[in-house]
């Protein structure tokens, strides 16, 4: 079979096409026949550049998330059978999903519903149970209103669609004009783009010189976070799990922060989210209720230039890989 592999760490050329043997898949495992796979900034594109931290072994196949129709059952396995379309994750040590055929582990697999396009649902499937987890953590209340940062990404555009659910008035934050009209497309109630002026002023101005209770914040850049952490309210929290724009090391008015009682809390909850949360997030996505913002799909052979894409943040939305075009 075909997949995108790389036999040494760095920039986009090290992906390659390759013929590799076929998987066989061991007891609990699933093996699908690959219909979508995503690319990630966290964990396909640090992984490819060895910048993960993460303890690995080279040549390797990326690719967490896959979705796609059941090829073959491993041992031990129930509940699934040949022909069922699924969804599924993979460890990024592991991975394997940017093949025409990946292992899964049956566990975890997720059934996608009849008619739900595959791309759409390896994105649900990768993002909606860290989004579910970060509300559970935020506890966001009916009423409150809610900045939601990077809101064109593919996880704040889940956190949109569940704030709005909870009854929350959403203020999605992006850093262009096109990734603010793709946020209100989503369901936020206002837009902003921050790379045109001051975060904190327009929030002020939007809530009266109140401020917002609850900032969603998962970019990371310095100058942002500090703008986000301005515009909550006395009391306020900011819940976190990620540093997309930048390096993580980010700075902090301690000033503020005990001034006007703030929280900055992880968004990580203590244990996983629940099976049936993620399945219910795909039926509702078959129902049409929650929605993904997809740039592109790409065949296997442009997974470099996938990577490219990604890299360089010059996408909206997701970019999917899927292994059965030409």
């Amino acid at each position: 079979m075909k997949a995108a592999v790389f036999h040494q760490f760095g920039g986009p050329e090290v992906l390659n096409l390759e013929e590799v043997p076929l998987p066989e898949p061991k007891p609990g495992q699933l093996r699908i026949k690959v219909h979508a796979v995503t690319v990630n900034q966290g964990l396909d594109v640090v992984l490819r550049r060895g910048d993960s931290g993460l303890d690995m072994k080279l040549p390797m196949v990326p690719g967490i998330d896959p979705a796609g129709v059941v090829d073959a059952v491993g041992p031990d396995v129930t509940g699934f059978s040949v022909g069922d379309r699924v969804a599924g994750s993979i460890p990024p040590t592991v991975s394997g999903g940017y093949a025409e055929y990946a292992c899964i582990n049956a566990a975890g697999a997720v059934p996608v519903p009849a008619g739900l396009d595959f791309g759409l649902a390896a994105c649900i499937n990768r993002h909606f149970p860290a989004a579910l987890g970060l509300m559970q953590v935020a506890a966001v209340q009916p009423g409150e209103t809610v900045l939601v940062m990077g809101a064109a990404g593919a996880l704040s555009s889940c956190l949109i669609q569940i704030a709005k659910q909870a009854g929350a008035t959403v203020i999605a934050g992006a850093g262009a004009d096109s990734r603010v009209q793709a946020a209100l497309s989503l369901g936020a109630d206002h837009g902003i783009n921050y790379r045109a002026g001051s975060l904190k002023a327009e929030v002020m101005r939007l809530t009266d010189g109140k401020g917002v209770p609850v900032v969603l914040e998962n970019v990371g850049e310095p100058d942002l976070w500090g703008q986000a952490l301005a515009s909550l309210a006395r009391g306020g929290r900011l819940v976190t799990i990620g540093t997309h724009g930048g390096s993580g090391v980010l700075p902090v008015d301690v000033r503020m922060l005990y001034r006007n009682r703030l929280k900055i809390q992880s968004g990580l909850p203590d244990g996983p989210v629940a099976k049936s949360e993620t399945v219910a997030a795909m039926e509702k996505a078959g129902q049409g209720v929650y929605r993904m913002l997809i740039d592109r799909v790409v065949p296997l052979s442009q997974a470099a230039d996938a990577h490219r894409m990604v890299e360089a943040n010059t996408v909206t939305g997701k970019v999917i890989i899927d292994p059965t075009q030409g």
